[in-house]
């Protein structure tokens, strides 16, 4: 700028010398780069990425930042080319959680700073990182057989890795439900899984998962196979032995006959493989291990629990894909310290000597005799010789100084250096006053209630003598003793005053032994009589109980079950069906019939619903009108 001045006659001066001045405007120059961003995948949560970076702290073009507004975050999954915005933060929020992320996917990720005036810095040099996760199973493959799906696929690599996931629709693109057996946390812990029991003609689809101890992975693409039609089964295998290892490992050896005909006696077309069964807590409750090729009939079972018994059942699967029915049970217990065996008591006066066989194990030290006045509880440990950590080194233990009269019972240990063995099964006798016990019972005899089958009536001689003939002081009573095996332990059921008992709460249709001692008024108590076997009236349960389901293409149709089983002996009037959908019960009032009741022994219910899991059960009824018990009930799922 210059300036003249002006005077009243227009005459004007000269001009000023020059100034210089700035207008004020809008601020046009956006933040310098935001800097040092980084991104870490979390370990935890697989769809979780955290970022944090730091400020600008000048314009663009050097100068002085002006003041920051905000940041943007931007991310892509398609390399540094396609960036969205994911979330603006206040100018004070340097770190950011990404959430909800796809795990072990690669993600691109930069920020933009904006000042107060609305520009915007370029982006901060981008970052990539990889989110988390557990890995697909690869390689499923699917192969529709007869009346199942066999599955297999690659094994996971990952270190905690627990099993796998096999889920199953009828549809490609929905429906997927998880295949586990019950009470089980996944569905296997192999890279194999075969899905039986399936309706022939009809298509599957399958999708498999990784389980590990914290998470499960994402599932894998589809597959599909379409069961194919059923055949004739081959027959059962026979001869199943299972054989524990003698030399202290947890190992059980099966061994088997393979079968050489179909189920109904034709031709076998060949066999394929074998499915071994194995259950720890019954010969019923049976899980399937693994799969063995034919022709091998031998099967070893490792990494098992030491001393537990194991059950095992075998079925066999033909050319063709049929699986026959399970085989007849066996079982066997694992190496470890076993309890001793054979252990008797034998009355004394005023003492008692309790035998037992020898124990084996290379590492005994002794052994631990228990005492109790009753069978069931109360047992205390009888003290050895001072400086011991065991009752005796003996086989025989005499318990002295005891009160005539007085019962006692006994469980004895084995004390190995590697520990003790459970207690045996306990044996127990009276303290002798004198020395003459009565004669053994004689002719023991017997008979089963016909209008009762939990009742079995014995007779027996009283003896007339003392043991060693002489004069008998005078019986008091008899004690019964019952086996369920002629070469079983004898366990006391009653006590009688007269030469007669009946013993009640039984099984219908079972054989039971038993042997009667007799006390005199001094409470001497004579040998054991013969042994007397008796069986029970009733009628036998039905067996082998099958359930088939049918379930047509035509959604109009209503699908149906089919309930086979094998007839039971004697003048069978009748068999009754019940069907139930609430699982192990023992209600009656759960179940339903499943009319009409006659003597075929195969009942249809079309009545069922799809996708529904039933419980069925089977009794006889004989001529007399006497019932069987319950079969345990058997349970099918309706196929959609």
């Amino acid at each position: 700028y210059q300036v003249v001045a002006v005077d009243e006659s227009g005459n004007e001066s000269g001009r000023s010398s020059s100034v210089q001045v700035t207008t004020q405007g809008p601020d046009r120059v956006g933040p310098s780069v935001p800097q040092n961003l980084s991104a870490v995948a979390s370990l935890a949560d697989f769809g979780r990425v955290d970022l944090s970076w730091g400020a600008p702290t000048t314009d663009a073009d050097g100068s002085e930042l002006t003041g920051l507004s905000n940041y943007v975050v931007l991310r892509s999954e398609g390399g540094t080319s396609s960036f969205v915005p994911v979330v603006t933060l206040s100018s004070s929020e340097r770190e950011f959680t990404d959430s909800n992320l796809t795990p072990l996917t690669t993600y691109f990720y930069t920020v933009v700073a904006v000042d107060e005036s609305g520009n915007e810095s370029s982006q901060a040099a981008a970052v990539q990182v990889r989110t988390n996760g557990i890995e697909v199973p690869l390689g499923l493959t699917p192969s529709g057989q007869i009346g199942q799906v066999v599955l297999s696929w690659q094994g996971s690599g990952e270190t905690d890795l627990q099993g796998y996931n096999v889920y199953r629709s009828t549809q490609s693109d929905q429906g997927y439900e998880v295949l586990l057996v019950e009470g089980a946390s996944f569905t296997t812990g192999q890279t194999s899984y075969v899905d039986s029991n399936l309706t022939a003609g009809q298509v599957y689809f399958y999708k498999i998962s990784a389980v590990t101890a914290s998470s499960e992975s994402e599932q894998s693409a589809f597959v599909s196979a379409e069961v194919l039609g059923d055949e004739v089964a081959p027959a059962a295998p026979s001869d199943l032995a299972a054989i524990a290892d003698a030399g202290g490992t947890a190992l059980i050896t099966l061994n088997w006959t393979a079968p050489t005909a179909d189920r109904d006696g034709g031709d076998l077309s060949g066999l394929a493989s074998y499915i071994i069964f194995r259950s720890q807590d019954s010969a019923t409750a049976f899980v399937a291990i693994d799969t063995v090729s034919a022709p091998q009939t031998q099967y070893s079972d490792t990494g098992l629990t030491a001393s537990i018994q194991y059950f095992y059942a075998i079925s066999a699967i033909d050319a063709s894909g049929n699986i026959s029915a399970l085989s007849s049970t066996a079982n066997a217990t694992t190496a470890g310290i076993s309890a001793p065996t054979s252990v008797q008591a034998t009355a004394g006066v005023n003492k008692i000597e309790v035998t037992w066989s020898a124990s084996s194990d290379e590492n005994l030290r002794g052994y631990n005799v228990y005492r109790s006045t009753q069978s069931d509880q109360g047992y205390e440990r009888q003290a050895g010789v001072e400086g011991t950590t065991y009752t005796t080194g003996q086989t025989t233990y005499v318990d002295s100084g005891l009160t005539g009269g007085a019962i006692f019972f006994y469980r004895i240990s084995v004390v190995t250096t590697e520990g003790e063995s459970d207690q045996s099964a306990f044996a127990g006798v009276t303290v002798s006053t004198d020395s003459s016990p009565p004669a053994v019972p004689t002719f023991l005899d017997g008979d089963a209630v016909v209008d009762n089958p939990e009742q079995l009536n014995l007779t027996w001689r009283a003896p007339a003598a003392d043991e060693n003939g002489g004069e008998l002081t005078g019986l008091s009573s008899y004690q019964i003793y019952r086996s369920t095996s002629s070469t079983g332990t004898f366990e006391l059921v009653g006590t009688s005053t007269e030469p007669s008992f009946s013993d009640t709460g039984l099984t219908a249709v079972t054989t039971y032994f038993y042997q009667v001692e007799a006390l005199d008024a001094d409470r001497n108590i004579s040998q054991r009589s013969s042994t007397l076997e008796l069986t029970t009236s009733g009628v036998v349960m039905p067996s082998d109980v099958r359930l088939v389901s049918t379930t047509p293409s035509d959604a109009s149709e209503p699908p149906v079950v089919t309930i086979g089983w094998t007839a039971s002996t004697g003048a069978i009037l009748r068999y009754e069906v019940q069907r139930t959908t609430v699982a192990n019960s023992t209600n009656d009032a759960d179940y339903t019939d499943i009319l009409p009741n006659d003597s075929t022994t195969s009942r249809e219910d079309n009545t069922v619903t799809r996708g529904q899991t039933y419980y069925y059960r089977v009794r006889a009824e004989d001529v007399d009108n006497r019932f069987s018990d319950w079969t345990t009930p058997l349970w099918i799922t309706v196929s959609n």
